[in-house]
């Protein structure tokens, strides 16, 4: 509704990887992040620096976080590069919503 906390945009965070025990919460708060902007879609391109910006952390800290998104398989990270320009684009982030790491935690979770 307009007006309301929705307004400004809205993403779906799956439960299994809020659940999940092998991601930090400084992890699950960047993916929940990356998950709201990109709404309906898998895609999803902030900068580096809005990122560290709006959850208050330094660049250092989101490098240590995005691996595991990266390494476990959550999340896929792109960069692109415009010939004509010479020059790169943010990241493309891309949600791995049927990535292995997320069916075996909610395999594990639900045993």
């Amino acid at each position: 509704p307009e007006g309301s906390i929705y307004s400004a945009g809205y993403g779906i965070v799956p439960k299994a990887v809020m659940q999940s025990q092998d991601l930090s919460i400084e992890a699950k708060a960047i993916y929940a992040y990356l998950c709201s902007f990109m709404g309906a879609g898998d895609t999803a391109f902030p900068s580096i620096k809005k990122i560290c910006y709006d959850l208050g952390i330094n660049i250092k800290r989101y490098y240590r976080h995005i691996d595991q998104l990266v390494e476990g398989g959550y999340i896929t990270k792109t960069r692109v590069y415009y010939k004509a320009t010479g020059q790169w684009a943010n990241i493309v982030y891309t949600i791995n919503y049927e990535a292995n790491c997320i069916e075996a935690e909610r395999a594990a979770y639900n045993t």
